[in-house]
């Protein structure tokens, strides 16, 4: 739940918050879980769901915090965390420092797409879902996960091609 709220809303201390709220929700409509699909797609549905709704209301409010359509050159210390390391691993100081630049660069320019594109690429290729769970997390058909998978990738593309 906290991952997806991060990578959805891109501010630690908003993404906790909504990871509670979500825990909170979640709770009170334990009830309703009528075991049709996976408990983890039952969640992710309510998270994803919860997320575009707050998306939605903070569009609404004057800029408050978070990404806010701030380049990865804006510098104002919203960056991710590091990448994780291997425990064996004792990577240099500049291999680090260029793995969040890049980790920096690719959370914002995810900031910068339609949320009905970051959340379908959050699902998929940070969370790990299949393009079944998707639709149902969704509510929506299997080509249209695959339709906007397919335009979300393209226009990630485009967006990271002049870093590399």
């Amino acid at each position: 739940m906290f991952t997806l709220a991060l990578r959805m809303v891109g501010d630690r201390a908003e993404a906790e918050d909504l990871a509670q709220e979500i825990f909170l929700k979640a709770y009170r409509g334990l009830k309703r879980f009528k075991g049709a699909s996976r408990f983890s797609t039952w969640l992710y549905s309510i998270t994803s769901h919860h997320c575009l709704n707050h998306l939605r209301a903070r569009r609404q409010q004057p800029h408050r915090h978070g990404w806010g359509g701030e380049r990865p050159d804006a510098g104002d210390g919203s960056s991710p965390a590091p990448v994780d390391r291997l425990a064996d691993e004792a990577p240099r100081a500049d291999v680090l420092l260029e793995r969040e630049e890049r980790a920096r660069i690719v959370q914002a320019e995810l900031a910068q797409l339609a949320e009905d594109h970051r959340i379908i690429l959050v699902l998929r290729e940070v969370q790990g879902l299949s393009y079944e769970e998707i639709a149902k997390v969704l509510g929506v058909e299997l080509g249209t996960v695959r339709s906007r998978l397919h335009r979300a990738r393209m226009e990630m593309k485009a967006r990271l091609a002049p870093y590399l």
